[in-house]
């Protein structure tokens, strides 16, 4: 109401109220109904390139502020800087007029972009690395991954390997980890995976139990049921008839951000992705694979995309340059696994081959 008579007609107020910042919601990126607005006018906001958040200069408002702005993406989300005193746009119109929360608009700042900062942003971890120690990323839940890479929100990891090696079992298995342990949202695009399929193995490996009825080790109803109602709260997935683009896959997975909170996402595999076509394929790869990244740096969250390598002996260990565009990934991803099974026996090897710093 401050700024609409300040003449400024398109300002909106949030429905609900701030975020609670010591809220567990908050701190692990989970759904919360007082976000649940932004799905509501989710199509509305799509057409704006520049959306300012201007929330109460308090804990609250502050916490709410970046949680909104993480959900946009940071891109296009830019923010006003409150005079002394003043918490809100009504205290600057009652304390300094209509002209001052004008002035106040013009001169909002575009958010800061997650890897986009000056030196004084890097000195604690500086100080910290010069006396031996390093920041770690979320844990994945095994502890030999763990010495090879963790998660880290805002990048993207690239998984390779033979056929039937278990790529996407070693990536549901790390899903599966980060919602037990950090309460996490997670969404899938996987058109190798029917969903009906791809849920059956969540659930089993919530349940550590098999899904189907004839197996040793079957899970009740009752685990069935309540593994179901587990996987639906914390899983998202994209579904596709026609042809796959990278742009309709961010677009989703965008919206997935906006209404539950996503914090970690699954291209699974890359062959399923139609390219435009107009460039080299390597180039045109190398775009996506930038788009990509673009993505995960804005929305602050991490993605596994993974990809088939070239035919290969199934003794040998592929890595990023056996990767169609194979420069692309290994230049573009921040973190390469691959996932190998020696003589496509029952124990899995996992190679690190990049790690981003």
């Amino acid at each position: 109401a401050s700024f609409w008579e300040a003449g400024i007609k398109t300002a909106a107020s949030i429905p609900h109220g701030a975020l609670d910042p010591n809220s567990r919601a908050l701190r692990n990126g989970e759904d919360t109904p007082k976000l649940s607005f932004l799905h509501e006018v989710s199509e509305k906001l799509q057409q704006f390139t520049k959306i300012i958040l201007c929330l109460d200069n308090d804990a609250n408002g502050r916490a709410t502020q970046a949680e909104i702005a993480r959900r946009l993406g940071k891109v296009r989300c830019w923010e006003i800087v409150w005079p002394d005193g003043c918490k809100d746009a009504n205290d600057v119109l009652v304390r300094h007029g209509a002209r001052a929360l004008q002035d106040m608009i013009s001169a909002a700042k575009p958010m800061a972009i997650p890897g986009l900062h000056d030196a004084s942003h890097f000195r604690t971890d500086l100080l910290r690395m010069r006396d031996g120690h390093l920041s770690k990323g979320y844990s994945t839940g095994l502890a030999s991954i763990d010495e090879l890479f963790t998660i880290s929100p805002g990048n993207w990891t690239c998984v390779t390997g033979h056929p039937g090696s278990g790529k996407s079992e070693f990536v549901d298995q790390v899903h599966i980890n980060l919602v037990e342990k950090y309460g996490w949202n997670i969404a899938y695009c996987s058109p190798e995976n029917p969903g009906y399929v791809h849920v059956s193995k969540l659930i089993e490996k919530r349940a550590r139990k098999r899904f189907h009825p004839h197996m040793k080790n079957r899970m009740s109803e009752q685990e069935l049921e309540d593994g179901y109602n587990w996987v639906n709260e914390h899983f998202q997935f994209l579904t596709d008839e026609n042809a796959i683009t990278i742009d309709s896959v961010l677009e989703r997975l965008t919206a997935a951000v906006m209404r539950r909170g996503v914090k970690a996402v699954c291209i699974d595999p890359f062959n399923y992705i139609s390219l435009p076509g107009k460039k080299r394929d390597d180039i045109e790869i190398s775009d996506m694979l930038s788009s990509v990244g673009l993505w995960c740096k804005s929305h602050e969250t991490h993605c596994f995309f993974i990809a088939h390598p070239k035919k290969t002996p199934f003794d040998v260990i592929p890595k990023g340059f056996d990767i169609a565009g194979a420069a692309a990934w290994w230049a573009k991803a921040d973190f390469g696994l691959t996932i190998h099974r020696p003589d496509q026996g029952l124990f899995v090897e996992a190679h690190c081959w990049k790690v981003r710093h």
